[in-house]
């Protein structure tokens, strides 16, 4: 999700394959290091037959540019091609599972100019479960509904962003519907191009959509979620150690953009977000019962006093989450139920509320002074040392901040 200064939406940006040349190389180190110097051309040769073009599937025993693609592969019988080139390859519906296709480049972007971009591999219905990945270029490459379960992406490049005479591009991997189950997806999720424009800078990001995703399991580790669309995604027993959930990258005042992740009606139930900075992310809708969100930041997000984001968890189940010491300053938890909830110690100053479901909530030394909370359910709420909305103690307003809402 983008947020703009000038509440305009911006170019869309994502496109397959960028037509123009470039004023200025793509940033990020992962560009750098990881492209093939020209458009490969992909030749397919088959066992039984010496032609072929890089249209045509590929069936079994097929070589893909010295890469021989296993048919009816198994953990001891698989394709084994690290670091190939398959760019432009028709690899729609081909086994490749188990295959170690680690460092592969699965599309064209040469080092020098124009860096067009092209020959994307067509990886539609591919199985890929316990596949290597791993340091692979996927950018740009349509995974949408395909297998990967278990497969290693770690430090796969899975969007670029860049600028062109036409604007700033995005190609980004698909993987809306995908099976990540149990995937390692430590990988480049978010890619941001900035750019010199007179006297400022302009940035532009883009992320993967993995909306209705399945990444139970998933190990998200140090990710860059911050422009990843997760809507629907079921994130269940995900790993998010060190993820970075939203930011606003290096910009001028006038050009100042934000990202946020957005995980609206996700399932995040029982996940650990402990201690993570999640300012201004979109949870509205989602399943977050039973989650570690204890000394989270969940405050708005804010860049140079001009944006202000908060933080969405409208609509969201926290029933039985821990959010102990957890900033929510400024949050919007409309219609949010807490039952259960362990808000101890928790800093709820300037929370919108209304509608809130705070049955059996432990409010003990919460702060919720400025907070709205009309007609919320208050039902049987531990109270003890609470600031109340308006500024008050609970400790000195009867033992209940039920009196004293503002």
């Amino acid at each position: 999700m983008r947020s703009r200064l000038d509440g305009e939406s911006g170019l869309n940006g994502r496109r397959e394959v960028a037509p123009a040349r470039l004023k200025s190389r793509p940033s990020g180190a992962r560009y750098r290091g990881g492209f093939v110097g020209g458009v490969a051309a992909v030749v397919f040769v088959a066992t039984m037959a010496m032609a072929g073009a890089a249209s045509t599937p590929a069936y079994a025993n097929t070589i893909i540019d010295g890469c021989t693609i296993v048919a009816n592969p198994t953990a001891r019988s698989f394709t084994d091609c690290p670091g190939a080139n398959l760019a432009g390859a028709n690899l729609a519906g081909v086994d490749l599972s188990f295959a170690n296709l680690s460092h592969a480049q699965f599309l064209a972007c040469p080092d020098e100019p124009p860096y067009v971009c092209g020959d994307i591999a067509v990886l539609t219905d591919t199985d890929l479960k316990d596949t290597n990945l791993s340091d692979a270029n996927l950018s740009g490459v349509n995974l949408s509904g395909v297998d990967l379960s278990r497969s290693n992406l770690s430090g796969a490049t899975l969007a670029l962003c860049y600028y062109s005479f036409d604007g700033p591009i995005c190609n980004t991997t698909s993987l809306a519907g995908a099976n990540l189950r149990d995937a390692n997806l430590t990988a480049g999720t978010s890619s941001c191009a900035t750019e010199t424009l007179g006297d400022g800078e302009s940035s532009f990001c883009g992320g993967v959509p993995m909306s209705g995703a399945d990444l139970r399991g998933a190990n998200l580790s140090g990710d860059d979620l911050s422009s990843v669309v997760l809507t629907n995604a079921d994130l269940t027993g995900a790993t998010f150690t060190g993820v970075i959930f939203s930011g606003c990258p290096p910009a001028s005042v006038v050009f100042l953009t934000c990202y946020e992740a957005d995980f609206a009606g996700a399932k995040l139930n029982r996940v650990d977000l402990s201690a993570l900075q999640m300012n201004g992310v979109n949870f509205s809708g989602a399943d977050l019962s039973g989650a570690n969100l204890s000394n989270a930041n969940l405050s708005p997000l804010n860049a140079e006093d001009l944006i202000t984001i908060p933080t969405n968890l409208s609509g969201a189940d926290l029933n039985r989450a821990d959010l102990q010491g957890a900033d929510l300053s400024g949050a919007s938890l409309t219609g949010a139920s807490l039952t259960d909830a362990n808000l101890a110690g928790a800093n709820l100053t300037y929370a919108g509320m209304n509608n809130t479901v705070l049955n059996h909530a432990n409010l003990t030394d919460a702060d919720m002074d400025n907070a709205t909370l009309t007609s919320a359910r208050l039902s049987r709420v531990t109270w003890s040392n609470t600031t109340c909305p308006d500024n008050t103690n609970s400790d000195n307003d009867g033992g209940t901040c039920v009196n004293n809402l503002g």
